[in-house]
């Protein structure tokens, strides 16, 4: 596989780990902030990432009562991101609206902040 595609699938997989049914506490945090640092991608790289890929797939499973999941399947999320890639500009900017002060908004900032420092 392409070294900047794997890059991008390990930034994908730390991104959904707010996603999943679990605590969310700084350790957490912390450790998913390692893993995108470890990446090498930018502060404005993973912002894109996160709120224009990983967030607009995953957001709405927080509203979705199926019981505990552990984790996201990579190859199932990278599908979904190239789905949406081809949406049209409507599609993209009613998707962005909601997450003006959503949970992931407020965990997506305090993961940056533990990324900032580590």
């Amino acid at each position: 596989m392409d070294p900047a595609r794997e890059r991008r699938r390990e930034a994908w997989a730390a991104m959904s780990d707010l996603f999943v049914d679990t605590t969310h506490d700084d350790q957490a945090l912390a450790y998913i902030a390692r893993r995108l640092k470890g990446t090498g991608f930018s502060e404005a790289e993973l912002d894109a990432m996160f709120y224009g890929e990983v967030d607009p797939v995953l957001g709405g499973h927080r509203f979705v009562a199926v019981g505990a999941w552990p984790a996201f399947d990579i190859d199932w999320l990278e599908g979904e991101i190239e789905k949406r890639r081809y949406r049209s500009w409507l599609g993209r900017v009613v998707g962005k609206l909601h997450r003006v002060h959503s949970f992931d908004d407020k965990l997506w900032h305090r993961v940056m902040a533990h990324w900032r420092t580590a």
